[in-house]
């Protein structure tokens, strides 16, 4: 990492008064968090949402610039691409194809939080694979502070 980039990014988010991505887990998931926030992550925004195709929609045309957000989820409804869950029409998205097992692929629609997730990591299957792990932290996060609060009652 460079002295500027370092300088830009890295945060001191264990409060020892040192940024240091190298020794403390808690620097370096802050300073990645700080990326996130600066590449213009949007706090409490999905990431992705599920999609499906209707037959005969052109998924080559559509995934070719698979790093950018061209179109709007209206935009790709009218190209075949329908979301299995909600989101707006004006939306930025793109559609993202994942192999899951040989010969299976599962479409989603990436929205703002996917792009930032791909400007760390050029990778669709990086970013999906962050996706959920936190997913599966919060949710854990979530389980273990309502534990406490049922045992009190």
């Amino acid at each position: 990492m460079s002295h500027l980039v370092f300088s830009l990014l890295a945060v001191d988010f264990d409060g020892d008064g040192q940024r240091d991505i190298w020794n403390s887990p808690v620097d370096a998931i802050g300073s990645i968090a700080n990326y996130f926030r600066q590449h213009g992550w949007v706090h409490g925004d999905d990431v992705v949402v599920p999609a499906t195709l209707a037959p005969g929609a052109d998924v080559a045309a559509l995934v070719a610039d698979k790093f950018n957000l061209h179109y709007t989820v209206a935009d790709l409804k009218a190209r075949g691409v329908m979301p299995l869950g909600p989101v707006a029409d004006n939306v930025p998205a793109v559609l993202v194809p994942l192999e899951t097992s040989p010969g299976v692929t599962e479409y989603w629609l990436g929205l703002n939080n996917f792009y930032v997730i791909t400007r760390y990591n050029k990778s669709t299957l990086y970013a999906k694979v962050a996706q959920e792990i936190a997913l599966e932290m919060k949710a854990r996060y979530l389980a273990e502070t309502a534990a406490p609060q049922a045992e009190s009652r």
